[in-house]
């Protein structure tokens, strides 16, 4: 009895509370719906972007207890509760991976490593690069190293001799290190790439140590399908490089073949999303697939009255685009274009009506939840924001009072569109714009969607089939074709306005691209006058154009500032004194057997960065490789008004710079201290020696001038007292005497130079005699690139990994 009545009591109050539960969802369900809750999560997930390090666990465990206690009481907490979640499951991932990053105690020492080859390898005439997953890995005493057990680091191997393939086991002899990458305005941040692909080092094989395979994987896997179908291209397609480069990027996602030149003139273009499968590929695979299908069914029409059409024809595409995307690897474009798919797959097989709004949305959600990783990834951004731009002029054409809501959404505006509507992330993330970009994606788009991909796939499939003699004549052909349109696309890109650098968007800009997006809802009429008032501000130069990091236009500078960056290129050496109205460039940086040069990768950059037109005075201070290696990419970038160098013989169109040389701009004074007939001899000791100055504040640079040189600039009684020193040679201990930071008396010094770079550079012996002068020491492997911003007697000084910094950016220490 007692029993029964307990039951019962029970059994109301769980009616009545679910009752009361369902009241105050349907009273309140504008703050807690799936969508918001969903929309919250991201909105957390992203909000970490704004973080310069990760926070602490505890703190966090706090906040959601507290928003989980508030939502038992009031469900209208709940958004708040999911916002910390997905802050907290952000952090969490992210926090975990720092903690697993590769111990500094490991840099640079050889260890022994097993485990296998993730991918296929990038090969050229010079390097094979891989991604490796370690399942052991033990010291060179046989001392095994826990923290390395299951992680993924990038391997290269230089002139390698061993052939690597996918899926083999290998024992390999590697020297480590931490993620590094250049640190500097408007370089790609190496860095955060492969924190985003969660790989906890980088090192290479040390092909004098023993190294052997050990076996290959028995487990199925594509890669071994994509290995194949790369070296059947080669084999068959050598005499059209560009024609193969382009069919493996298409067919397998691959694009170690295109060369930096040929996506140079894909970027120029606006076509390079057209260049390896991405969403827009995953996307034209399913709804060609759908097409088939539906013509392959419509003589079994009486099949629709036992099963949906939807489920003979969505799933079976959904399972060919999976197919596709499996081809390239499950490259991250890939998995966001597959998630999306199956959202979209799934909502039409509840027969549910729902916005491309709420798909983009659930789809972000799975992705966030699935790896949260991708808020790191410049493709995400990208593709979700074409998404979003679609489904607003989707919206946008289904509105009464849109004169032209009954045509449709066509390709001659979707372009324009998808231009001006990604515009802001384009300068975010690449800092230029492509100007033709809109008028070449309405030729290529419908080329390549149309025609060109899908006679690839069918190429790739007669390949599967065992048609190889017929695969190989439609690959020849089509091979071919992309060599004609590379052709066409390489004279658009010389066009002087196929590209535009613009330095980033100002507030000014930001609030006039805000009005343009209300406008479309607000004040419908005035939309276009908006868009062209934002356009006319973003691509006028003078309000544009930036002297200092705090981005502050030219004119409001006095004539007696100045700005000095010295440039983190590595091991090498590159700074550009900037001045209200003057540009001078002091060397360019290394360049490597790769094709890879620091110019293209941090100087130029950093010029387009900050607005800067033109060089006015480019020095090339002596012809060491990490001086000059970057000259000719600079050179075809930028007009140069005069070259000053020590090796005339090794610059065309230059000039001898010599002791004695003086200019001024402004109130701004450069003059020449060296070399001259009676310096001491040698590569190093040529360096130009240049002073500029304010007359308040002096900067001494000096190149890779040696002792010897130092010597004959005190015995010769020059003046060179200076409050800002380029430390000579990246602190190398065969330059920087006591007698010479004595009578510079410097108060700044800075440091180029490589982090674990193999000279040692800077000296621990040289940091000292700097630390007994009292001189503050500054180096690129600490700080990134440094800006030092001089007005009158004031030195402002900032360093990129401070300003900049960003919770995945290791801390990092010279050897």
């Amino acid at each position: 009895m007692n029993i029964h009545i307990f039951y019962n009591a029970g059994l109301l109050f769980k009616e009545k509370t679910v009752l009361s539960i369902r009241k105050s969802l349907k009273n309140q369900s504008y703050l807690y719906s799936f969508t918001v809750c969903m929309s919250f999560f991201v909105i957390g997930v992203v909000s970490l972007l704004l973080f310069s390090n990760t926070v602490a666990r505890e703190a966090l465990f706090v906040f959601f207890l507290f928003s989980a206690l508030c939502c038992v009481r009031t469900l209208s907490a709940l958004p708040v509760l999911m916002l910390i979640a997905g802050f907290s499951w952000a952090n969490f991932c992210f926090d975990r991976q720092l903690q697993q990053m590769l111990p500094s105690e490991y840099e640079g020492v050889t260890i022994q490593v097993t485990g296998k080859l993730l991918g296929i390898p990038d090969q050229n005439h010079s390097r094979t690069r891989f991604d490796f997953y370690i399942a052991a890995a033990t010291t060179s005493s046989n001392s095994p190293i826990s923290e390395l057990k299951n992680k993924k680091i990038t391997l290269s191997c230089y002139r390698c001799i061993f052939d690597f393939k996918p899926n083999q086991e290998w024992q390999l002899s590697v020297r480590l290190k931490r993620p590094h990458s250049y640190a500097s305005w408007g370089a790609f941040d190496y860095e955060k790439y492969l924190f985003r692909h969660q790989i906890i080092a980088t090192g290479y094989i040390r092909d004098k140590e023993i190294n052997s395979l050990k076996g290959i994987s028995n487990q199925l896997s594509i890669n071994s399908w994509r290995w194949e179908i790369r070296n059947f291209l080669a084999n068959h397609l050598a005499n059209y490089p560009i024609g193969e480069a382009v069919l493996a990027a298409l067919m397998i996602g691959d694009k170690s073949k295109i060369t930096n030149q040929q996506n140079l003139v894909f970027q120029k273009t606006g076509i390079n999303h057209l260049m390896a499968i991405s969403g827009l590929h995953i996307g034209l695979a399913f709804l060609a697939a759908i097409a088939i299908l539906k013509i392959c069914c419509m003589p079994f029409a009486q099949l629709y009255n036992r099963v949906p059409r939807q489920r003979l024809v969505l799933l079976p595409a959904l399972v060919i685009a999976f197919s596709y995307a499996a081809l390239a690897g499950f490259a991250i474009s890939t998995q966001r274009a597959i998630i999306m798919l199956s959202v979209f797959v799934l909502i039409r097989l509840l027969m549910r009506e729902t916005s491309l709004f709420k798909v983009l949305l659930i789809a972000v959600f799975i992705m966030l939840v699935y790896d949260p990783w991708s808020i790191l990834d410049v493709g995400f951004w990208l593709s979700c924001s074409a998404v979003f731009i679609i489904a607003v002029l989707g919206w946008i054409r289904l509105r009464g009072d849109d004169e032209e809501n009954i045509n449709s959404l066509s390709l001659m505006k979707l372009q324009p569109a998808l231009w001006l509507g990604m515009l802001p992330l384009t300068l975010v993330f690449f800092g230029k714009l492509s100007l033709i970009s809109p008028i070449v994606n309405l030729v290529m788009v419908p080329l390549f969607c149309l025609i060109l991909i899908p006679l690839t796939l069918f190429s790739l499939l007669l390949k599967l089939l065992g048609l190889i003699d017929l695969s190989r004549s439609l690959m020849e052909l089509l091979a071919f074709i992309y060599e004609w349109v590379f052709q066409c696309l390489a004279w658009l890109a010389e066009l002087p306005f196929a590209q535009w650098p613009l330095p980033p968007m100002m507030v000014v800009d930001w609030l006039l691209f805000i009005s343009v997006l209300l406008s479309f809802y607000f004040v419908w009429r005035f939309r276009y006058y908006l868009l062209i008032l934002f356009l006319g501000v973003l691509f006028t130069p003078n309000l544009n154009s930036r002297l200092a990091f705090d981005e502050t236009p030219l004119a409001e500078y006095p004539l007696s500032q100045y700005k000095v960056a010295l440039l983190d290129v590595g091991q090498g050496l590159a700074m550009v004194v900037t001045t209200q109205d003057y540009t001078l460039v002091y060397d360019t940086g290394p360049a490597y057997s790769s094709g890879f040069n620091t110019a293209e990768a941090v100087l130029i950059p950093y010029l387009h960065y900050f607005g800067i037109k033109k060089i006015d005075t480019l020095i090339i201070s002596h012809a060491d490789n990490d001086h000059i290696g970057g000259l000719s990419a600079l050179l075809s970038e930028f007009d140069v008004g005069e070259t000053l160098t020590s090796r005339t013989d090794k610059v065309s169109n230059s000039s001898s710079c010599q002791r004695g040389q003086k200019w001024s701009t402004g109130s701004i004074y450069f003059e020449i201290l060296g070399p001259d007939a009676n310096t001491p001899e040698g590569s190093n000791n040529l360096s130009c020696v240049l002073t500029v100055t304010n007359k308040y504040i002096k900067t001494l640079i000096t190149g890779d001038i040696e002792k010897s040189v130092e010597k004959y600039l005190l015995d010769t009684q020059t003046d060179l007292v200076a409050d800002i020193l380029l430390v000579p040679h990246q602190g190398s201990k065969t330059s920087s005497t006591a007698a010479f930071i004595n009578a510079v008396k410097p108060s700044i010094g800075l440091i180029a130079a490589g982090y674990r770079n193999h000279y040692g550079h800077p000296h621990k012996d040289v940091v000292a005699r700097y630390k007994e002068n009292n001189v503050d020491l500054y180096s690129t492997i600490e700080n990134g690139s440094i800006i030092l911003n001089i007005i009158d007697k004031n030195i402002d000084i900032q360093s990129y990994r401070v300003t900049k910094k960003g919770f995945w950016h290791a801390i990092k220490k010279s050897t």
